[in-house]
């Protein structure tokens, strides 16, 4: 399939540049893996969150992904001063950190819509299966069965964004979508189980999945338009990233609500503590929704195939390799000049 639908890269839009930030690899990826250690093992530790181990690994990850920011601003800098010496020390950064101000913060928005959507999500998989098979009884094939409709209603949702993309301003995709995912632990928030599956269960499953698709899909379609060609593949792997954080995150955080009302319920009662962790991830599917309307609702639509590409001239301007150095104030001005053709053709589309 990729074969035959992705087109090849040409070579004008690629850096001149091709050296490796070896150094921004190894801080960002040491950072990560040590903070996603420490999510999933904060609350099997011995002592939880005041193990000093998890404590050890939690500040040494954040301290890593400080450094790694700091470097990446310090290797842009050197890149887009064109009186900087070339050493190979200072090779062009991974991930240029002014990326995040992009579309006037549009771009870090859609990050933080992806990340706090997957939190929603993953919570309310992760909290749906625990409820069916520990405090309902149900056995494995039973609760699969119940998520049989996620799987119809993604397949749905796909091919409905795929559609409409065009036509839908985006923030009804992404509001609409983390709205739906947000309501999906809210039904479980309030689950009678007395009740048919029907009623809460089969709904939830069904627009469970809508910020997943929709979010996935808009979202990586409007970083691709506010990113130059050679920036889209850093953008779709730090899209990536915010939605695998986002899951690390939304699980743990949750986790960390259902076993303090746990402890303090004392009635024996353990669904309160079920519908706690489901009200978290309700507010992290509302927390994306109000994101998405606040930044994004005079943005068009971001599936026009007409929208403004950006030219060969501003491409190779805006390389990062030692030839071709661009200061900040023309790379910004072009760059928002490219944003500004899309946005304009959207509204006319």
């Amino acid at each position: 399939m990729g074969m035959v639908s992705v087109k090849p890269d040409s070579q004008e839009e690629l850096p001149q540049d091709k050296r490796i930030d070896w150094l921004g690899s190894f801080l960002v990826t040491a950072g990560l893996v040590l903070i996603v250690f420490v999510l999933s093992q904060g609350e099997l530790a011995p002592k939880r969150w005041e193990t000093p181990y998890i404590i050890a690994l939690l500040i040494t990850g954040v301290i890593l992904i400080v450094l790694f920011i700091f470097w990446e601003h310090y290797l842009e800098k050197i890149q887009n001063d064109p009186n900087a010496p070339v050493s190979r020390w200072t090779p062009p950064p991974i991930m240029r950190v002014s990326l995040w101000k992009r579309a006037d913060g549009k771009y870090a928005a859609m990050m933080i819509i992806a990340f706090v959507n997957w939190c929603s999500f993953l919570a309310w998989t992760f909290w749906a299966q625990l409820y069916y098979q520990n405090y309902l009884r149900l056995s494995a094939i039973e609760t699969v069965l119940r998520f049989i409709p996620m799987t119809v209603s993604g397949i749905l949702c796909n091919i409905v964004v795929g559609l409409t993309a065009a036509h839908i301003p985006v923030v009804y995709l992404a509001g609409f979508g983390t709205a739906a995912t947000g309501c999906a632990s809210l039904l479980f928030a309030l689950i009678d189980p007395e009740k048919t599956f029907w009623a809460y269960g089969f709904p939830a499953a069904v627009i469970s999945v809508m910020g997943a698709d929709f979010v996935f899909s808009a979202g990586t379609l409007y970083i691709a338009k506010v990113s130059l060609p050679h920036e889209q593949s850093v953008s779709g792997a730090i899209f990536n990233t915010m939605t695998n954080l986002g899951t690390a995150v939304g699980v743990t955080v949750s986790t960390v609500v259902f076993n303090q009302v746990r402890e303090r319920n004392h009635d024996g009662d353990i669904l309160k503590s079920y519908q706690a962790a489901n009200w978290t991830g309700f507010a992290l599917g509302m927390v994306g929704m109000v994101l998405s309307i606040l930044f994004f609702r005079n943005v068009g639509v971001v599936g026009d195939r007409k929208a403004k590409k950006p030219s060969l001239e501003e491409n190779q301007n805006s390389s990062t390799g030692p030839e071709s150095p661009l200061p900040d104030l023309d790379e910004k001005q072009k760059i928002e000049d490219t944003i500004k053709g899309v946005h304009a053709d959207s509204k006319h589309s």
